[in-house]
């Protein structure tokens, strides 16, 4: 998908609707589609939490949590952002000295001494 440039939602119906339309012959209208991945934001958030919960490696240290922060940029500040209107916000990154659309994210890891800590809670935030 990303090397046919299918990188929008528009872009990945219209390319599964003309090169898998034999896998998928029920597929639905672009509109009916937009709504069905919509209503899937509750799936992708029970899954997540299964993920993170049922699959914690046993040397993972789960007395010794771990917080860090980072910035998820959707836009540079000089544009104006047409992704995620309303989820996103403008911000200032003092570090980075930028001003930028998009949100943070916060995690909140177990120990695992040797290994990238194994994530206990993510959160997105609106930059306040």
């Amino acid at each position: 998908m990303h090397l046919e440039y299918c990188l929008r939602v528009k872009h990945i119906y219209e390319f599964a609707s003309e090169y898998f339309r034999d896998w998928f012959p029920k597929l639905l209208s672009y509109e009916a589609f937009t709504n069905r991945i919509n209503r899937l934001c509750e799936v992708f958030r029970a899954l997540s939490e299964a993920v993170l919960t049922e699959f914690i490696p046993k040397d993972c240290n789960q007395d010794i949590s771990l917080i860090d922060s980072m910035l998820a940029i959707t836009c540079s500040g000089k544009r104006n952002s047409m992704l995620a209107i309303g989820i996103i916000d403008k911000g200032f990154c003092s570090t980075k000295g930028i001003y930028y659309d998009g949100l943070k994210l916060h995690g909140l890891e177990f120990q695992h001494k040797g290994h990238l800590p194994h994530p206990e809670q993510l959160l997105l935030q609106k930059y306040l």
